[in-house]
């Protein structure tokens, strides 16, 4: 609500539920790094067809539990997602240009996330019908992720945006944030080639932006769990009103 104040209640099931979602957002990353690499090393996306066929058809059923394993992490970080964006709103004290950044570039790679997700598990379901047409899909899978990084660039330069203009995290952030943005937008390039080059570099762009979530998620978790902080050395303070004087009682009648 628009102007209202939070009760002292209020603010402790706010503070408990981002506390969660920071916590959220680190089991995320976890998930998605064991789906990743669940079920080996995947073959590169211009490898020939019989390679890729042979990779889906002996690790199917490691694929199946991959996907389910990102279609749990993909939740929880919807979750983190959503904390976040509430706090960089609460940080900036209005729904301004990153919040709106974080949350359509959040909505953009989750969304593409879970159609590859999909795609992907059609595949392994589906191997026996499909047999050479399984290439098809495992490029379609590949060209979404590479779609999706241009949602999470949106996403990162959102927080950077914020960092730079509030205190919500470290500024270091701020500049690692925009240099996480560029590897995303360097992993899009997939969207035009099949290069070996730019599948390992997609990789490399997932991990480094995984350690920038878990980074951000404990310096978040770690300032909730601290307590107040103190006013800043020189802040000046509105000082305790004294209470009001006591009332003159009325004089004794005289006799």
């Amino acid at each position: 609500m628009s102007g209202a104040r939070l009760t002292e209640g209020e603010c402790m099931a706010e503070e408990t539920w981002e506390r969660y979602a920071w916590v959220a957002g680190i089991a995320a990353i976890v998930l998605f790094v064991v789906a990743t690499f669940i079920a080996g090393t995947p073959p590169h996306p211009n490898d020939s067809v019989r390679k890729v066929f042979d990779y889906v058809n002996n690790n199917k059923g490691d694929i199946k539990w991959g996907g389910f394993i990102v279609g749990l992490g993909i939740v929880l970080l919807a979750f983190w997602v959503a904390a976040l964006a509430s706090t960089i709103r609460g940080a900036l004290k209005s729904a301004s240009g990153p919040v709106m950044l974080v949350i359509v570039g959040a909505s953009v790679a989750l969304g593409l996330a879970l159609v590859g997700t999909a795609v992907a598990n059609f595949e392994a379901l589906q191997i026996r019908n499909l047999q050479g047409g399984v290439y098809l899909f495992f490029v379609l899978n590949y060209v979404l992720g590479a779609v999706g990084a241009f949602g999470t660039a949106v996403l990162v330069v959102g927080v950077s945006l914020a960092v730079f203009r509030t205190d919500v995290l470290p500024k270091w952030l701020g500049p690692a944030g925009l240099a996480v943005a560029v590897l995303q937008l360097v992993a899009g390039v997939g969207v035009a080639t099949l290069s070996n080059t730019i599948a390992v570099i997609t990789l490399i762009a997932f991990l480094v932006w995984a350690v920038w979530v878990v980074a951000i998620s404990v310096l978040l978790l770690a300032r909730s769990t601290a307590g107040p902080v103190p006013a800043p050395v020189g802040t000046v303070t509105s000082p305790t009103p004294p209470p009001p004087p006591a009332p003159t009682p009325p004089p004794a009648p005289s006799s």
